[in-house]
């Protein structure tokens, strides 16, 4: 039997700064990839490797990472012809060995630093639908970029006693709430929306939070904590902020007027149908710092609603003849694209 393959689209782009042997895993038997769970394809792996994890209908459970790995699933809503998520409702953990490591494009309940002094670990354009859980003492030099939180409750979470410092928290949309009591200095907030009600944040200390935007929750000005054009909507009193040491510029929108492309109105909370982009005339419009938008954006985190990460992905798949002689040719047509 002879393939045909009529290529429209096609480029081979795994993330330019991933190492090492790529893998694959799939627990999908229609699927398949060289494992199908992944602790047998960590287990295989060794530090620097990329593991690629197929769309599912099925769970693929809780795991830990245990050596510094690239892990990169489909987004939490691919968009392509058969949209399966690579998900877990259980939990990932960064155990030791895990320093550096990265998670790109997952649906996951939990995410856990499970041992002390776990530093330089990227979460990327993943949906969480609880938390981020600092269970150990020195977790430094997080980045936490591009993720939608879909909790009310705690979106990232520490454990009372243990210091985590330097961290970049950019381009995420919250619906709960930033919760840790830490005198640790460094923190950096640019370019997130808050979307749930009371407070964004709770005992956070000699942090910094810029071009976010606060649509119905609010801001404490902590210890020492410094603010710089911040967007409050509905209307706020950011006087408190703006007093903080060093802060300046925080604004409210007008009273009954629109932020975003789409009318959130009172409910507030992260659907995919919702544009996130600035209206014409929203004051957060070239606002920030850095002269782009507040929100997400703006700034330089990479946020895309879906969660697809910028590796080629096959959007569209079909088989013009499924029925051929022996010796036939079978002829299949696909289309392959990169996120821009």
């Amino acid at each position: 039997m002879r393939l045909n393959f009529i290529l429209s689209v096609f480029a081979l782009a795994i993330y330019s700064v991933s190492f090492g042997t790529v893998r694959t895993v799939s627990n999908n038997a229609n699927s398949p990839g060289q494992y199908t769970t992944m602790t047998a394809a960590i287990t295989a792996s060794a530090t620097g490797d990329t593991i690629l994890v197929h769309g599912s209908n099925n769970d693929y459970g809780s795991f830990t990472v245990n050596k510094q790995l690239t892990i990169i699933g489909t987004g939490h809503n691919p968009q392509k012809q058969g949209p399966l998520v690579s998900f877990t409702n259980g939990t990932i953990s960064f155990g030791t060995g895990s320093s550096n490591s990265r998670l790109i494009g997952f649906k996951v309940n939990t995410i856990v630093q499970s041992a002390s002094s776990i530093s330089g670990v990227e979460i990327l354009l993943c949906q969480i639908t609880s938390k981020i859980w600092m269970q150990q003492s020195s977790a430094n030099n997080w980045v936490i970029d591009g993720n939608v939180f879909t909790s009310t409750s705690a979106n990232i979470d520490g454990t009372s006693g243990y210091n985590w410092s330097n961290w970049q928290v950019r381009n995420n949309i919250f619906n709960g709430q930033v919760s840790y009591s830490t005198t640790s200095p460094g923190h950096y907030f640019n370019n997130n929306v808050f979307l749930g009600t009371g407070a964004a944040f709770s005992s956070m200390s000699n942090s910094f939070f810029n071009n976010n935007i606060f649509y119905r929750a609010t801001a404490s000005s902590g210890s020492n904590n410094q603010f710089n054009n911040n967007l409050f909507a509905p209307v706020t009193n950011t006087s408190s902020v703006n007093s903080a040491p060093n802060s300046a510029n925080n604004i409210n929108a007008i009273a009954g007027a629109n932020v975003f492309v789409t009318d959130l109105g009172a409910g507030a909370a992260f659907t995919y149908a919702t544009n996130y982009n600035l209206v014409s005339g929203s004051p957060g419009k070239v606002y920030g710092t850095d002269g782009t938008d507040v929100g997400v954006y703006g700034g330089t985190g990479d946020f895309d609603q879906n969660g697809i990460p910028r590796n080629s992905y096959i959007s569209e798949f079909s088989i013009d003849n499924p029925t051929i002689s022996n010796g036939g040719t079978l002829d299949i047509n696909f289309k392959s694209k990169i996120r821009q």
